[in-house]
Formats: C-alpha cells, sequence, structure tokens
C-alpha cells in the first residue's frame, strides 16, 4: 500500500467529508468571527486559546471560560494592559514567567512572597482562573505576552495584535517571493524565551493555524503561511509512529513527513489523523485502538491501514 495513497483516504474520508469550523469554537466561548479585526475580541480569542493546555480539555475549559465577566482582567485588555504597566519598574517586569515570584501552595493559596506590588494584575489573572491546573502559570505567560505583543512593540496600534501582524508582513511583501514564511517565523519569535512555551509555542501555532489554515474556514490572517503551522498533538504524534511513518518523532520530522505524504495542505493531513484519535472526536486510533470500529465505520481506512497494531476483523 502505498504511503501517499493511505494518507489521501484518511484526508478524504476524515478532513474533507466533515469539515472543521474554528466559527464554532469562537461562537460556543462568546467570540465573534466578524470582529476578530477588533483590538479587544482578537486579544480575548489569544487568552482563550492560552487556556487550552496544561491536560485541560477544551470543553471543561469553555464551561468556565463562559462563566467569566467581560468585565475580568482576563477578557478586559485595558484594564490588562494598564495593571501591567504600572509594573514597568519592578524586576519582573524583565520577563514574567521567569522572573515573577508568585506560586501556589494548597495550605496558603497563591504565595506572592517576595512581591512588594499590591493589587498585582498577574495575580489577579490567576485568580480569574484559579479552577485551571496551570493556573499561575497561564498568568505569567498572558502577562509576558501582553507586555511584548501590545505594549513594547510599535507595531501593535493601540494594542491591537492584528496591526502587529500587518506590520511584520508589510516589511517582507514585495521584498521577497517567501514573504510569508519569513513574516510568520518573526511573528512566532515573538514568543522566544517564555517559560511554558515550547519552540515553536504550541498554543500560538494553534491560534495562528486556525486563523489562517484554510482547513478551519477562516482565513483571517491570509498573510500567515499555514504551510509553517502544523501543530502536533499527541494523538497525531502516536498515530503516525504506530504507522511507521516517522522512526524518531521530533516535531520537525513529523511536520516534514506530513508535508511530503499530503503536500496540497499538510494540516489537512494532520486534522485527519487528530480526529482519528482524540476523544473528542472519532476516538478509534485511540492508545488501545478500536479496530472493530474502525472496520464498522470506515472500511476504506481499515483495510488500507498500515498499522502494526492492526487487528484482524
Amino acid at each position: 500500500m502505498d504511503d501517499k495513497y493511505f494518507a489521501k483516504l484518511l484526508v478524504d474520508n476524515l478532513a474533507l467529508s466533515d469539515k472543521a469550523d474554528a466559527r464554532v469554537f469562537h461562537s460556543r466561548n462568546g467570540l465573534d468571527t466578524s470582529r476578530l479585526g477588533e483590538a479587544d475580541e482578537i486579544w480575548k480569542l489569544f487568552v482563550r486559546y492560552n487556556l487550552d493546555t496544561g491536560g485541560m480539555k477544551s470543553n471543561a475549559v469553555e464551561q468556565q471560560w463562559n462563566r467569566i465577566s467581560n468585565k475580568s482582567i482576563l477578557k478586559d485588555r485595558n484594564k490588562l494592559l494598564e495593571g501591567i504597566g504600572r509594573l514597568e519598574k519592578e524586576k519582573c517586569y524583565e520577563n514574567f514567567t521567569r522572573s515573577c515570584p508568585m506560586t501556589f501552595k494548597k495550605s496558603r493559596g497563591f504565595d506572592t512572597d517576595g512581591c512588594t506590588v499590591s493589587e498585582c494584575p498577574v495575580v489577579g489573572l490567576a485568580q480569574a482562573i484559579s479552577w485551571h491546573r496551570k493556573h499561575y502559570r497561564i498568568a505569567k505567560v498572558i502577562a509576558e505576552c501582553a507586555k511584548r505583543l501590545l505594549i513594547e512593540n510599535q507595531d501593535a496600534h493601540d494594542g491591537n495584535i492584528n496591526d502587529l501582524i500587518a506590520s511584520i508582513s508589510n516589511r517582507y511583501r514585495g521584498k521577497y517571493d517567501d514573504w510569508r514564511p519569513l513574516a510568520t517565523k518573526e511573528f512566532v519569535s515573538l514568543f522566544d524565551n517564555i517559560r511554558e512555551y515550547g519552540k515553536p509555542p504550541k498554543v500560538v501555532i494553534w491560534m495562528l493555524s486556525d486563523l489562517s489554515s484554510p482547513v478551519h474556514q477562516v482565513n483571517h490572517w491570509p498573510d500567515i503561511d499555514p504551510g509553517q503551522l502544523t501543530p502536533i498533538d499527541t494523538h497525531v504524534k502516536r498515530i503516525i509512529m504506530r504507522f511507521g511513518w516517522v522512526m524518531t518523532p521530533t516535531s520537525e520530522n513529523i511536520r516534514r513527513k506530513l508535508a511530503e505524504l499530503y503536500p496540497e495542505e499538510p494540516r489537512k493531513l494532520d486534522f485527519a489523523l487528530y480526529r482519528l484519535g482524540a476523544e473528542s472526536e472519532e476516538n478509534i486510533c485511540s492508545k488501545d485502538p478500536n479496530c472493530g470500529e474502525c472496520h464498522r465505520r470506515f472500511r476504506v481506512i481499515y483495510d488500507a491501514c498500515l498499522s502494526n497494531d492492526k487487528k484482524r476483523i
């Protein structure tokens, strides 16, 4: 069986027959896709993506998120920027994810020993998401991103991420044939040296992909190059190893293999693999593969399956 043919079967049956639509996610979380050009709306979306981490399931996060008032510092961009601006002369301002002393202890709650700031916005963020497993860590990440993207970067006019991406793109457009990959790389580099973020930062890659890749029906940032944006999910890593497509499952090796197997749009193959394995999707090729269910629902995929774990039905 040809690997590319099998990859096409996966895309045709799992990514094209039932298209993903990021607008559904936006709507369920109280966000308006038609208003993403606005500074407040795009920032709230950025914050929401940052909460889908640390082992928290997205639907559980969604329930908590929708209970939070729009006046909360978590969702009120101006309130957050005002608070962070007051910390400019504090040591923690250098890099909130590395210098902020806040921790958490079950016996004491949020521990701010060593912090001399009253009404600290980072503590406020952590308190707003106290239900999250990584509350204080995510609070530091959000504060650091707000500082870098919306305060220190002059390209973000009036604190709007959209203006930042447009300005970066304009620096490359017309000067280089591969200006989109170059602009995308520069934007992603803004998140370097942020603790809790990988390299590249998975949360940021997911958001960029959802807002620029044709897979998700939203073309909000057409200047972003979706070819660079294949966030590697644990389900995808497991399945791609099961199919024998890579020997060493590094993110770069997996991205390269996805591009080789489905060069038209690697993100579609990534999404097909995710749907095949994720608990919230088909949940067929999980840790304990349900080959019987695959045989019943996706016979063409079952018959062509390349897995050594395949159970004969």
